[in-house]
């Protein structure tokens, strides 16, 4: 009887650690339809769910699909799942450091499926870049919210005035927005990554980005850019650079 009892619990854990892993696979198989700076406007259509927002910062996004998965799931829609996890240390993301080498496709994936995301890191010389850009940007820009709006989202802008100085607003501004609005475009500083992959981000107005958004995206990239492989991720609000306005990483890599 204890024999059998045993046998009995063994088999259980089994099913259990099996089901986990077939819930993480199903996070993994997201993909997408948004094309290089294509702004959508209005409420979102109801394939849109919501289950991607959350108020626990300890709850990550994230997952790789390959090209058979986007076969298997284009034409299907995906409720989305999430992978709780404890929050890395408070990292202020402005002081990365960078990276002596690329990444490895095999390195990036493992980052993100073990929640390692403050690794990820940009080259020096892309780096500083990235720093000397932001730092023009706040002399030009009423904020960088402003530059992103006029930048990504197509936005118009016009001079005001700001303690005696001109700088450039983005009009309307993020306050006045009352439309969904989501633009998939390459990251202007992208993490340093071996050739043959690209650095993608999926942005989003008035709504946090959804996993049926990342369906969408990852679809639109695999038709234009021949991807093969995905990796996505949604940053944690600590490592977040631009935390007003929601935005996915999306790596891709190439045949």
């Amino acid at each position: 009887m204890r024999f059998l009892l045993v046998a009995i619990r063994i088999t259980m854990t089994l099913m259990y650690t099996l089901s986990s892993s077939s819930r993480i696979c199903t996070t993994a198989s997201w993909i997408g339809h948004h094309g290089v700076k294509r702004n959508v406007s209005g409420p979102p259509s109801a394939a849109v769910r919501r289950v991607f927002l959350t108020t626990n910062a300890n709850v990550r996004y994230h997952g790789t699909t390959t090209t058979s998965s986007i076969r298997r799931f284009a034409a299907s829609s995906s409720s989305g799942n999430a992978t709780e996890v404890a929050a890395p240390k408070k990292r202020d993301p402005r002081t990365l450091g960078s990276a002596k080498v690329p990444f490895t496709w095999n390195q990036l994936r493992s980052i993100v499926e073990n929640d390692q995301l403050d690794k990820m890191s940009r080259s020096a010389s892309e780096q500083k870049r990235y720093e000397e850009y932001t730092a023009v940007i706040k002399t030009q820009w009423v904020s960088v919210v402003d530059n992103i709006l006029y930048s990504k989202f197509g936005f118009e802008r016009e001079q005001t005035m700001v303690d005696h100085q001109s700088l450039f607003r983005a009009v309307p501004s993020l306050s006045e927005v009352t439309s969904v609005y989501t633009s998939l475009v390459p990251n202007d500083f992208p993490y340093y990554v071996e050739e043959g992959i690209e650095h993608w981000c999926l942005w989003k107005l008035c709504e946090d980005v959804s996993p049926s958004d990342i369906i969408a995206a990852k679809k639109e990239l695999y038709e234009t850019r021949n991807a093969e492989e995905f990796i996505h991720w949604v940053n944690p609000p600590h490592l977040k650079s631009i935390p007003q306005i929601d935005h996915a990483h999306i790596l891709i890599r190439t045949e």
